[in-house]
């Protein structure tokens, strides 16, 4: 009596009950089992249940069922879709368990189709917003896929969506940044959260974009990592800012140095001439007072000197100061027909040598100022020779981003301790009276940095100097070594190695700024 009473009641309840041979098929069923697949009682018994279960489902319904006999342990709330005979999917959670002995299954089958939909719909009104947002925003899944993407995010980096969703993440980002990328996933993974991780994205056109990515995770009902929600914000153009600010930033605190660096030159290298001028007309009224014609005449000489020493000072100090202005406009410059000018511009002994060595090059760059560092280059180099017959090596070399010339000379050579001494303004390392203005180096230094170049010198005492710098230009034409040599040998004013005439006044726009260094002791 109560056995039926019991049945009669597990007949009306209002959730599906499910009993199931080991098999699968089902053994007995309520009314309700009947209701949720809209099926009659005749058409359900002894069939296997997985034949009720969606394909896509059927595999790990299957797992889950063997489980209850190997592991004896319960389902609880197992997610699965059921297809009924006639009708709509139907979202159900399983919960079973098996008899002491094995020989029957309990299940209740609980419908919430009404609760997914309801889900589903508010995920598609979230990602309905998400995709209208203007922010450029993203999902992407546990294994780092791209779930969906905002329009804003679309039309900032110039792809369709279709090119995106199912990608990597790293497919869109330059492969430098792929390592940072990788961990700040992996922080998302364990922390749960990312803020302004900076990263680079890379458009559709090749461009890259500098960015700050912000996200959340997502946990499943077990607390895993199911994937994130986040923002990418744009600072490109505030990075650029921030960069043009250094800039600045730099090249006023370098100029700043440089005019007190002028200040101290003007308030001690100007002194010295200054002081000679006034001793030498005190001497000079003294002669004029005994009548002492001859030496006021000598005196008269001395001073016309020391005139010229101070105007060629104020040359040196005003080319010094104009350098590294910029606003030049770039011409086609043949590095053997600019070398040669320099022969021409330098005055230097018969029976010194010029050597031409490397890549015979055709560039895109201001002429005047590199031309103005290798006058001044070779200039010191001749200047400060400690021989008549000394032999000066020009070499020239393509480089990553533009040349690489390298002036080499079997002089003197300059002591390590001075090798930042040498390109300091205003600085002479020996005495005065060579008529240099120790500014040459200083200004090469300054022209060459102004361009975004670098100069460096490798030499020793006793043994030459080699001074190497590079020049960022575009290369339109570049000749390999080998035929540097014949390319030189078939123009006569630009022969690989050619002794050095008497120097002329060459070109005037030129001066050549000489410094004392290639006599220091060690």
């Amino acid at each position: 009596m109560r056995g039926r009473t019991f049945q009669k009641v597990c007949e009306r309840i209002p959730d599906a009950l499910v009993v199931a041979h080991p098999q699968g098929q089902l053994v007995w069923f309520n009314d309700a089992f009947c209701q949720l697949l809209g099926v009659d009682h005749d058409v359900l018994r002894w069939k296997p249940f997985l034949d009720f279960v969606h394909p896509d489902d059927r595999e790990r319904t299957k797992d889950a069922y063997l489980s209850l006999f190997a592991r004896k342990l319960p389902i609880r709330a197992f997610p699965i879709r059921l297809i009924p005979p006639e009708g709509d999917l139907v979202h159900v959670l399983w919960s079973a368990s098996v008899d002491p002995r094995n020989r029957l299954v309990y299940s209740i089958v609980t419908d919430v189709t009404g609760r997914v939909l309801e889900a589903e719909e508010r995920t598609r009104i979230l990602s309905e917003v998400h995709r209208r947002t203007p922010a450029m925003m993203f999902q992407v899944g546990n294994d780092g896929r791209m779930l969906e993407v905002s329009d804003t995010l679309l039309a900032r980096t110039g792809y369709d969506r279709a090119q995106l969703i199912g990608s990597y993440v790293t497919q869109w980002l330059p492969r430098p940044v792929w390592q940072r990328a990788h961990w700040a996933f992996d922080r998302l993974r364990r922390e749960g959260e990312l803020v302004d991780a900076p990263l680079e994205m890379m458009r559709r056109d090749g461009t890259v974009l500098e960015v700050l990515v912000s996200a959340n995770a997502c946990r499943d009902e077990r607390g895993e990592f199911a994937g994130a929600w986040g923002v990418v914000e744009d600072v490109t153009v505030r990075n650029d800012a921030l960069r043009q600010l250094d800039r600045e930033r730099n090249a006023l605190e370098q100029r700043n140095r440089e005019l007190n660096e002028f200040a101290r030159v003007i308030s001690h290298d100007l002194r010295e001439p200054l002081r000679a001028i006034r001793l030498l007309s005190s001497w000079i009224e003294t002669d004029f007072e005994v009548s002492n014609v001859e030496q006021m005449v000598e005196r008269l000489g001395r001073l016309r000197s020391r005139v010229c020493e101070l105007d060629r000072y104020v040359d040196a100090l005003s080319t010094y100061v104009r350098a590294g202005a910029g606003g030049q406009p770039t011409e086609l410059v043949d590095l053997r027909e600019l070398i040669a000018n320099v022969s021409e511009v330098v005055p230097v002994p018969d029976t010194m040598t010029l050597e031409r060595s490397g890549s015979a090059l055709l560039v895109r760059t201001d002429r005047a100022p590199l031309e103005q560092v290798l006058v001044n280059l070779v200039g010191n180099a001749v200047a400060h020779h400690d021989r008549t017959n000394g032999t000066i090596e020009i070499s020239t070399h393509d480089d990553a981003d533009g040349i690489r010339v390298v002036v080499r000379d079997d002089g003197p050579g300059i002591a390590p301790e001075f090798h930042e001494a040498i390109f300091e303004m205003g600085r002479r390392l020996r005495v005065s009276g060579t008529g240099h203005t120790g500014l040459g180096l200083a200004l090469v230094k300054k022209l060459v940095e102004s361009r975004g170049g670098m100069i460096r010198v490798d030499s020793d005492s006793g043994r030459g100097s080699v001074f190497e710098f590079t020049w960022p230009a575009e290369i339109v034409l570049a000749t390999a070594p080998s035929a540097a040599a014949n390319a030189y040998a078939a123009c006569p004013d630009s022969a690989a190695t050619d002794s050095l005439a008497e120097g002329g006044n060459g070109a005037a726009s030129h001066s050549s700024l000489d410094d004392d260094v290639s006599s220091v002791p060690a």
